[in-house]
């Protein structure tokens, strides 16, 4: 893990600790390294403030220090604190000095021989013990593998669980998939066994230095894990059986940690089989999570002394794992090294120029002055100092901390530091002002600067602006004290002045009125950034006003938070909250199933609220001190309060008695009454008769058609009947089984008709599926579902609402593909609106939050056939005015403002949609098997000409700016050789030898890199995180630090002056081509292709998850998209208005990104602009003004 600097908002301090510096970044948080007043050494792990607003993230969190801790501290990081109150939630852990395996594999190569050996014993020692504590781990992978002095360490236990944790929905997003094991492809819960399986898949990484199932996309993954056996190599036995067993297709049929163990300690053989003894923590609860590597004693194999003298040996023999190197080294070592380096007179300026920027609990930045080049010069080198402009800043707060003789320094320079700072900051407004005599010092101020000047000063010394400063201000006390002897003498000069006094007033109105307007201008800036704060505080509890602020804060002052706020308005999903102006905690609230209103029980009362509106509709009273709703029909007509139901129009009670402890579903308009209580479940007429339909068992689930035909009951043991009420018998029982698994303490599975009543879902615990009524037959394939939740159909019959313990999937019908994923704070059950275009559900204390989902019920969606694997391809046409499209082998071109196809399919044998050349003309499409390219005339659709590229799967393409060359990546393993096509000829005029690049991107225009074109005269192209002449193939410039296999996609700024690198690791870096020099470093979660830039170059568009844009000049992210689905391609309209995307489902958006358009968009979305009684109240002292026209 290497420490890059702090970024702009990062804490400078964490409790006790102080910041050195980050060691990663992710979706969920940050990683930092930080140090204890006594210079010991940590790191700390702080969720993002997004991540920590997540109630459900938020639990994770802790569960994962719970689970850390729970484990022995010789094969994890030991935590140190956690502090789980804080704004954001943090864990502090012992450091690990040492690199990640993935890191160790990439810089020495891999492990064999013996080396592999005592790895694969360290690991399965973690393993036992993880396991023996009650934990499963459930994320093993190359980067969560820490190799430290001592041994291997497992780490991040962000996704684990422990006996006590109910078992997660999420199915298969816990995890990283080239490590997952196949009955979690499947929906299976990930237990022991799954991390014994990514046991095997990690060693055979270290062996051969490559991901295991390692495939283009998650299908492509998927497939090879649930189907292929992966080639050990050269593995020696018994390693090479062991691995074999733990990565056997089924679960039951890998051995347990501790067999691994054993086996590799020389115990017995252990082959793929049942295993015939589990640890005891993993399959039986906890065991004592105390340290197993101090625990001595023997006993025999599966006893728990037995484990523990094995965990014993497999401590010892981890120690002999170590890294090359010795990791990364402690701050202060880096510091003292970086001293040592500089010659005696720069040691000497040192603690001069350090002082400045560094206090006992404070940093700050400094003006950068070249004679004080040679010390900044080598602590930036070192990591320790950051150049930002014209100033430089400590890349952290820590070095007081780590550094001994940064220490001695503060400590002798402690009392004089304030002077000091004062002094500097009095030098630096009276350079800037104009060296103004009246900005010197004058009087007590002088008198106290002189004395530390002169008496109180060890280490620090004073810069030349600082001497020069108190050197004037010390000549102007002196001729202040000789002019009062001359005062009578200046009487002289008022005769002249008086002649100037018309010219004076006036240059003084004009200096005036731009005073004015400086102050005017800002006000309304500090006011657009108050209103924008302020706006992001109420997202959540106010979205509709959060809104019209964010709008309001950009009208004021174009700043960019203003922005900022203003792109979060555009992409919130939330986009009202309604609460009972009453609410208390001891009343019952139940939202109608039309999702329009929001019914109230509290003291003998019923209340209803219009959800839209915010407005009362009616209310009833008699109901019953104590009763609480529990159930309504479907627009509220009739509602069932305590053990009675009521016609809410009438006020009168209505239909039978409801048995206590029973609930009811209500059909007014088909005069039904479903009752369910804990012996069965009864359907009858609801103005009396007898039942229509009943069933026995403990709470079985039953629902009514909305034509009113068709009943359906599902039991506990997975039984489904469907009754056809018209004709009063059963149209069909089943049993449930097959893609449906049941797990009898969730209950009976899920039902639900859809609107039109001709299909009913059934959901268990790892599918659902569609079945006909009438005759039970299963219509099309089954859904994986995410864990066995409550299900509902849209209005439009088009989507399939799945509702998790915390979260809400929308399954699009039509393919059986999740369209999206909403987080969810409710027990109450989530309601579509009549349009499809909202949904709307209950919180625990009288609210209904109203959650937009328009992008994804209401995006246009090109007409192609789907499949759940996941091959979809895309790519648009610069400006995307053209799009092609590939699924399934078929690749044809789209009009993707009409979504009209043009003309015909292009190719049945497409491996992606390819890449346009940049005016858009010519098409290049690889074949599946990689072993050709075909360009395409996009007017005419005519097949150009084939170029055979033969040495294997294409991996990249790349057009030069005149479209004349085209570039391609092709050969096995990700990419062997660059080669080099003329496209009007057909020929290939070159090759460049390279191994696995994902990238290539020509730099616009073909000039010289900062006069380094390696003599070539010709292109240049980005190769990975090289920049290649061409023809030569010489590297003229790279990124220190990155390597080819880290790229994943690269894009150039239209002028080519600045290189965007797509990295594994989710980041982006921004590289000054010009300058050979790192711009920043973006913090991208789930990050992947594509990058985009605006064609100004100001604003960069990158796609993971969700789509996002930032400003390339300051590195800060602008905001975020409304685009619900994955986007497989970006383009930006040719006058950067407009952001073009197509999602893997096949939708299609036009997303505004012009401010203007963007503020039009959010007024469109929620109506209005602020009102006047608004605006005084959230932005006094501000005129107001209209914001979303009238």
């Amino acid at each position: 893990m290497g420490l890059t600097a702090l970024a702009p908002g990062d804490p400078v301090r964490l409790g006790a600790y102080r910041l050195a510096g980050r060691l990663g970044a992710g979706g969920q948080g940050v990683v930092y390294e930080a140090y204890d007043a006594e210079g010991g050494r940590a790191a700390i792990k702080v969720l993002h403030g997004d991540v920590a607003a997540d109630p459900r993230l938020r639990t994770r969190f802790m569960k994962e220090a719970e689970a850390a801790r729970r484990v022995a501290s010789f094969c994890t990081a030991r935590i140190l604190a956690v502090d789980f109150d804080a704004p954001r939630p943090y864990i502090v852990s012992e450091f690990v000095a040492g690199p990640d395996l993935r890191g160790a594999v990439r810089e020495a190569g891999p492990y064999a021989g013996d080396a592999l050996h005592r790895l694969a014993i360290a690991l399965a020692t973690a393993l036992t013990a993880i396991h023996r504590a009650g934990v499963v781990h459930r994320d093993v992978k190359p980067e969560n593998v820490l190799l430290g002095p001592d041994g291997p360490r497992v780490i991040d236990f962000g996704v684990a669980r422990t006996g006590e944790m109910p078992p997660t929905t999420t199915g298969i997003v816990t995890g990283t998939p080239t490590y997952m094991a196949p009955e979690v492809f499947v929906g299976q819960r990930a237990g022991a066994p799954a991390d014994v399986f990514a046991w095997g898949g990690v060693l055979l990484f270290a062996a051969t230095g490559k991901d295991p199932f390692q495939a283009e996309t998650l299908g492509g993954v998927m497939h090879r894990v649930l189907t292929v056996d992966p080639d050990l190599g050269d593995v020696a036995e018994p390693l090479r059986s062991l691995m074999a067993a733990a990565l056997a297709k089924e679960a039951t049929g890998r051995p347990t940690a501790h067999e691994l163990l054993t086996g590799l300690l020389g115990g017995a053989a252990v082959t793929a089989g049942p295993p015939a003894v589990r640890e005891t923590g993993a399959a039986g609860g906890p065991a004592p999570a105390t340290s197993a590597a101090e625990d001595g004693g023997a006993g025999g194999e599966g006893t728990e002394d037995g484990v523990a003298a094995d965990l014993v040996a497999g401590a010892r023999a981890a120690r002999g794992v170590l890294p090359a190197g010795s990791g990364a080294p402690a701050l202060g070592v880096v510091a003292e090294e970086a001293f040592a380096g500089l010659p005696p007179e720069a040691q000497a300026d040192a603690p001069g120029v350090l002082l400045r920027m560094i206090g006992d609990d404070s940093i700050q930045s400094i003006d950068y002055r070249p004679e004080d080049e040679p010390v900044i010069a080598r602590f930036a080198d070192a990591g320790l100092l950051v150049r930002e402009g014209a100033t430089v800043v400590p890349a952290g707060a820590a070095l007081s901390r780590a550094w001994p003789r940064l220490r001695e320094w503060l400590a002798a320079e402690r009392d004089g530091l304030p002077v000091h700072r004062r002094l500097a900051e009095a030098a630096r407004v009276w350079e800037e002002r104009g060296r103004l005599p009246g900005d010197l010092y004058q009087g007590a101020s002088l008198r106290e600067a002189l004395h530390w000047a002169a008496t109180e000063r060890r280490y620090l010394g004073m810069n030349r602006r600082e001497r020069q400063f108190l050197d004037m201000a010390s000549a102007v006390e002196r001729r202040r004290q000789r002019g009062r002897r001359l005062v009578t003498a200046g009487m002289a000069v008022l005769l002249v002045f008086s002649l100037g006094v018309t010219a004076i007033a006036l240059r003084q109105r004009q200096t005036l009125a731009g005073q004015a307007e400086d102050l005017g201008r800002q006000r309304d800036e500090s006011a657009a950034r108050a209103a924008a704060a302020r706006a992001d505080d109420l997202r959540d509890s106010d979205p509709g006003t959060a809104m019209r602020l964010s709008v309001a804060a950009w009208r004021i002052a174009q700043v960019p938070e203003a922005r900022s706020a203003l792109q979060a308005a555009l992409a919130q999903a939330k986009i009202d909250v309604f609460t009972d102006p009453d609410a208390t905690s001891r009343a019952s609230y139940v939202l109608t199933p039309d999702a329009r209103t929001l019914v109230r029980a509290y003291g003998g009362e019923v209340r209803m609220y219009d959800v839209a509106t915010h407005r009362p509709v009616r209310s009833l009273r008699g109901v019953g001190d104590r009763a609480a709703v529990t159930a309504a029909s479907s627009d509220g007509s009739i509602l069932q309060v305590g053990e009675r139901l009521w016609d809410s129009t009438t006020g009168k009670a209505v239909g039978p008695a409801i048995p206590e402890g029973a609930r009811a579903e209500l059909e007014p308009e088909r005069r039904l009454l479903s009752i369910t209580g804990p012996d069965g479940l009864v359907m009858r007429p609801l103005d009396g008769g007898g039942p229509l339909v009943s069933a026995t068992g403990t709470e079985p689930e039953g629902t009514v058609s909305p034509d009113g035909r068709w009943a359906a009951v599902a039991g506990r043991q997975g039984t489904v009947e469907v009754w056809d009420l018209a004709a009063g018998r059963r149209a069909f029982s089943r049993k449930i089984d097959g893609p449906v698994s049941l797990r009898g303490e969730r209950g009976a599975p899920q039902i639900a008709f859809s609107p039109d009543s001709a299909t009913l879902a059934v959901g268990g615990d790892t599918s659902i599926v569609l079945l006909d009524p009438a005759g039970g037959k299963q219509r099309g394939e089954h859904f994986p579902s995410t864990g066995g939740g409550s299900l509902g159909f849209s209005p439009d019959g088009r989507f399939l609402a799945e509702q998790a313990d915390d979260a809400l999937y929308l399954w699009k019908v039509a393919d059986r593909t999740i369209s999206a994923q909403f987080p969810l704070a409710t027990f109450g059950r989530a309601r579509f609106t009549a349009d499809s275009r909202t949904l709307r559900y209950p919180t625990d204390y009288g609210s209904v939050v109203s959650v937009d989902i328009s992008a994804v019920t209401h995006t246009d969606t090109l007409n192609v056939p789907k499949e759940r694997s996941g091959w979809e391809s895309a790519a648009f046409a610069p400006g995307g005015r053209v799009l092609a499209y590939a699924n399934l082998g078929v690749a044809r071109l789209w009009d993707p403002t009409r979504l009209a196809p043009i003309g015909g399919p292009l190719t049945a044998d497409a491996g992606s949609a390819g890449m346009f050349s940049p005016d858009g003309r010519t098409l290049a499409i690889p074949r599946r098997d990689g072993s050709a390219v075909t360009l395409w005339d996009v007017t005419t659709r005519r097949s150009l000409t084939t170029l055979e590229t033969g040495a294997g799967p294409v991996m990249a393409l790349a057009f030069s700016g005149d479209g004349r060359t085209l570039a391609a990546g092709v050969g096995g393993g990700g990419g062997k050789e660059i080669q080099i096509w003329d496209v009007r000829a057909g020929r290939i005029t070159g090759t460049v030898p390279r191994g696995a690049i994902q990238s290539l991107a020509f730099r616009p225009g073909g000039d010289p890199v900062g006069g380094r074109d390696g003599g070539s005269g010709g292109e240049v192209i980005s190769v990975g995180a090289e920049l290649v002449a061409l023809p030569g193939g010489r590297t003229v410039s790279a990124p220190a630090g990155v390597s080819g296999p880290d790229v994943q996609s690269a894009a150039f700024t239209p002028d080519g002056r600045v290189l965007a690198l797509g990295l594994a690791d989710q980041r982006v870096l921004l590289w000054d081509v010009e300058r050979g020099a790192r711009l920043g470093v973006l913090s991208v979660k789930g990050l992947q292709q594509p990058l985009r830039f605006s064609p100004d170059g100001r604003v960069l568009v990158t796609a993971g998850d969700g789509v996002r844009l930032w400003d390339t000049a300051t590195q800060r992210e602008i905001g975020a998209l409304p685009l619900a689905a994955t986007a497989l391609d970006l383009a930006f309209s040719p006058d950067g208005r407009v952001l073009n995307a197509v999602a893997r489902d096949g939708s299609v958006s036009r997303l505004p990104v012009e401010p203007s358009m963007v503020a039009e968009s959010v007024c469109a979305r929620v109506g209005s602009g602020l009102s006047a009684a608004e605006w005084e109240r959230l932005i006094p002292g501000i005129p107001y003004r209209e914001t979303c026209g009238r």
